[in-house]
């Protein structure tokens, strides 16, 4: 009994912590602050791990991670499409500069079809396809490289009652 306790008490905080797009939306959660308490060797610090911002659909708009000392490690930017699919993230650095941006495109089933991440200076770094089958179920991620050379393919295959 008193594991079972201890594990209920050791991750409860790990599953509140997180919201999800639907939790963020039913809630009408705007913003979301993480702050850490560390106790190492008898001393307490405390500390902001994260901030995210959600829109009225629960959308996660602005992430910013944070360094123990307070200093920014990343932030990420999102917008969406009218169906509340990510079609942009935009990285930066600590300094604010841009690291990379992503754009996002999809079908007209809605599923995501493409996926270009793009370098600083606006230079394609990765492309990522997808494929799927007729019940729109994914069948395979192909990723290529900047010099056009396949870096990784994931098939799926499915069995169905």
């Amino acid at each position: 009994m008193k594991k079972i306790i201890f594990v209920i008490i050791l991750f409860y905080p790990l599953f509140s912590i997180s919201q999800s797009k639907k939790e963020a939306k039913n809630n009408k959660v705007k913003s979301a602050t993480v702050m850490v308490e560390e106790t190492k060797k008898g001393e307490t610090i405390t500390y902001k791990e994260s901030y995210d911002e959600f829109d009225k659909n629960g959308n996660k708009t602005l992430e910013i991670d944070y360094e123990k000392n307070g200093l920014i490690k990343k932030k990420i930017t999102n917008k969406y499409n009218a169906d509340q699919n990510i079609t942009e993230e935009i990285e930066y650095g600590p300094a604010g500069n841009l690291v990379k941006k992503t754009i996002f495109s999809y079908g007209a089933n809605g599923e995501k079809s493409v996926e270009t991440v793009y370098d600083s200076k606006g230079n394609i770094k990765k492309k990522i396809t997808y494929k799927y089958n007729a019940r729109n179920l994914k069948t395979e991620k192909q990723s290529v490289n900047s010099s056009g050379e396949v870096e990784s393919v994931k098939k799926s295959t499915y069995i169905y009652y």
